[in-house]
């Protein structure tokens, strides 16, 4: 049996506005973007667009809440992609005996230090506000996480969520 990938997609007149919006999204005054789709609407593929043709940004970054999300953002191309907690916090250590979930401090204070880049967030309607070392991901009140892409955005970075 053989696969065939369509390698030519066409977009639609609305994932054409969003990329042609973020084009010029550096110089303009949102400092957000939301797509919203339902599953299969095409919003991988306009991720993918809205990277390879933002060359006003100096650096673009592009996660995605789960690993197999961001595997699907490479699978199309952005090898770059990452989870966002490898983004905000930086990939966690891990030895044979134990894994060590202490986050790399340095990263989320170079991320705090970045101004005027562009964040792209995929399964953003699933963005989490906290991290516990214990539980995981969750919803919770004591530290919010969602306060570090908040920062992002005060600091005069683009940020688009993508999501449902």
């Amino acid at each position: 049996m053989q696969i065939f990938r369509r390698r030519d997609i066409e977009l639609s007149e609305k994932q054409k506005e969003a990329v042609e919006f973020v084009k010029e999204f550096k110089n303009s005054p949102f400092e957000v973007l939301i797509i919203t789709g339902e599953a299969g609407s095409g919003k991988t593929e306009t991720i993918k667009q809205i990277f390879s043709t933002s060359s006003k940004f100096e650096n673009k970054y592009v996660s995605a809440l789960s690993g197999r999300a961001a595997a699907v953002l490479r699978n199309k191309g952005i090898t770059e992609a990452t989870t966002i907690a490898s983004l905000l916090y930086g990939r966690p250590n891990f030895s044979w005996e134990r894994r060590n979930l202490t986050r790399e401090q340095k990263t989320k204070q170079r991320l705090k230090n970045l101004k005027g880049e562009l964040f792209i967030f995929d399964e953003a309607s699933m963005i989490p506000d906290f991290y516990s070392e214990e539980g995981g991901w969750s919803h919770k009140k004591k530290e919010v996480e969602i306060d570090t892409i908040e920062h992002l955005i005060k600091n005069k970075n683009k940020v688009v969520f993508v999501g449902d």
